[in-house]
Formats: structure tokens, sequence, C-alpha cells
């Protein structure tokens, strides 16, 4: 029940982040059209890019890791079986989430920070910074809830993604 409503907002949040993606292209676009016609520039486009790109990454980390397609370094993992592949699995496991949640905090940190300051973007002083800096946190905890899961999940037996070719736990 919990593996699927964390699925379901994975599947929401990279939703989202493809959203960004389409609005990040669209911004693009019009940079490059005012250029091109009119001889100068919206003074934007980058740093809104840049607060995209971030957003969409963080957003899709849930998602990936719930899909199995987070680049992960097998090279020791296929060799062992068994009790042993789980323990290493399940250590992996503790370890990416005390760094997740270690980046996670700082960042809240840094939204407080941002809040109370009232601090905006330089160097066009549009953006507050807690809203991207928000969007990175929501990213960090949906990850964080999705190691929990797979946490569980292979604690139980199972396999690393969800899909039919994940390899079982003996």
């Amino acid at each position: 029940m919990l593996d699927r409503l964390v699925s379901a907002v994975s599947r929401i949040a990279a939703l989202v982040a493809a959203l960004v993606m389409a609005c990040m292209t669209a911004v693009v676009l019009v940079e490059i059209i005012v250029r091109t016609f009119f001889g100068t520039t919206t003074h934007a486009a980058e740093e809104l890019v840049g607060f995209g790109l971030a957003s969409l990454v963080f957003l899709a980390l849930a998602h990936a890791m719930d899909r199995g397609s987070l680049i992960r370094v097998d090279l020791m993992l296929v060799r062992l079986r068994g009790r042993l592949r789980r323990a290493v699995e399940l250590v992996s496991i503790v370890v990416a989430l005390t760094v997740t949640s270690f980046v996670g905090w700082y960042v809240f940190l840094a939204i407080v920070r941002y809040w109370n300051r009232n601090t905006v973007s330089a160097p066009s002083g549009l953006v507050p910074l807690w809203i991207p800096q928000s969007i990175v946190f929501l990213g960090l905890v949906l990850f964080c809830i999705q190691l929990v899961v797979y946490f569980a999940r292979v604690a139980r037996g199972g396999g690393y993604a969800r899909d039919d070719d994940a390899p079982e736990f003996e």
C-alpha cells in the first residue's frame, strides 16, 4: 500500500519535472526570439533555466529510484548473492539515506535563512531564493521516502527495481 502511494507521488513529481523541462525550453525559445528579432534580452533566462534544471533533477530522483534508473556501481554487488548481497544493499541504502538527510537538513536551513532575510536571486532579483530551494528540498524528501520504501522492499527480500527483471534476493 505505502509502496504504491510513494510510487504514485514519485511519478507525479517526475511529471512535474517534465513540465519544468518544457517550461525551460519555452524560456530558451523566448530568449532566442527576443535576442534575434528585438536585439535585447530577458535578463532572466539563464537564471530561470538554472533553477529549472535543479528542480527537475531533484524532483525526478525518487521516480528514478523507484524505476531502478539511478546509476549504480554494481561492480561488487553483482558478485554477491543471498544474505550477503542483501546486507550490503541495506548498508548502502542506510548510507544513501544518511547523506541525503544530511543534505536535506542543510537545504532546509538555507530555506529558513532565505525566507527570514527575504533573499532574492542575483542579478535580476526576480526570484525569492526560498522557492527553488524548497523544490530541491521537496525532491530530497521524496527521495528519502523512496529510500525508506526501498529499504523495506530489500529487507523483505525484494529486488532493486519494480519491474519484472529486477534481481531478487535469496
